[in-house]
């Protein structure tokens, strides 16, 4: 019998200690997080309750270019200031290399913890993203099961057009510049099915490419940011140069959703599927 007590009394004590780790990671996660661009908008909201965000980048509501514009709802919006972030007393702030820098300087003299999230070059290096992001947010769990979404969406795109063939491809985006190796973009062409001419040709990462090239390679496959559907655009303009329209025929541009693309995160996984189920 005091064997028995000693067992209950054991196991008591083991979900008491459970319990009370579990109410101090809770404790420890940002309840307060402010995201000052839209890549690290999107990664937060797929993440968190709304009720731990003290504020997103403006972008983020904008539904041509934000995956997620749904997801803001009464979330305060900002322009990416310093001003603007501190009447808000975040215990998090979050943005990317390039994004907002002269408040990113600000944040962190004042004392603020700010987090910088990497720009990934390949679907692998989202998933690390993400366990990174995840870790600051006290949401690893949540990271690994974005992971395990996106990655089924990718392998059943790619096993229901495993029978098509791979279409020879070049990104063109405004101002004539294209995407070589070495990107994300490249990485999404090739999971998708697609080779890349530009990084055929030794390109790398992105740099501009002529008319003369771009019509001279011959592309089986244009990809347009939907921004190009502007008949005001660089862009616009020169996919409708004559020369092109003969030699690359509106069936083979695919203008890609811009909230697809826009920024690294589970997202690619809907734009891999979007772009192997176009193929």
């Amino acid at each position: 019998m005091f064997f028995l007590r000693a067992f209950f009394v054991f196991l008591l004590l083991i979900g008491v200690a459970h319990s009370a780790r579990a109410e101090t990671e809770t404790a420890k996660k940002p309840q307060r997080i402010a995201s000052l661009g839209l890549c690290t908008d999107q990664i937060l909201l797929m993440m968190v309750d709304a009720s731990r965000i003290a504020t997103v980048n403006h972008q983020a509501a904008d539904p041509v270019a934000s995956y997620m514009a749904k997801a803001v709802g009464s979330i305060p919006l900002n322009y990416g200031s310093a001003e603007e972030i501190i009447p808000l007393h975040p215990d998090l702030v979050i943005s990317t290399s390039f994004g907002a820098p002269d408040a990113v300087r600000i944040l962190k003299k004042l004392g603020y913890r700010v987090e910088l999230m990497p720009l990934p070059t390949s679907v692998d290096g989202i998933r690390s993203m993400l366990l990174r992001v995840g870790q600051w947010l006290g949401e690893t769990e949540k990271a690994k099961t974005l992971i395990a979404e996106m990655d089924k969406k990718i392998a059943d795109a790619q096993a229901r057009n495993q029978h098509k063939p791979s279409p020879r491809a070049i990104i063109y985006s405004p101002n004539g510049y294209t995407i070589g190796s070495d990107t994300l973009e490249n990485d999404i062409l090739r999971q998708a099915g697609y080779r890349n001419l530009a990084a055929d040709m030794g390109m790398q990462r992105f740099q501009q490419i002529s008319l003369e090239t771009l019509v001279t390679t011959q592309p089986d496959r244009i990809l347009i940011d939907n921004y190009a559907y502007n008949p005001h655009s660089l862009a616009y303009s020169y996919i409708n140069h004559p020369v092109v329209r003969q030699m690359i025929p509106f069936e083979n541009r695919m203008y890609v959703p811009s909230q697809l693309r826009d920024c690294a995160g589970p997202q690619v996984a809907d734009e891999i599927a979007w772009l192997a189920d176009h193929r």
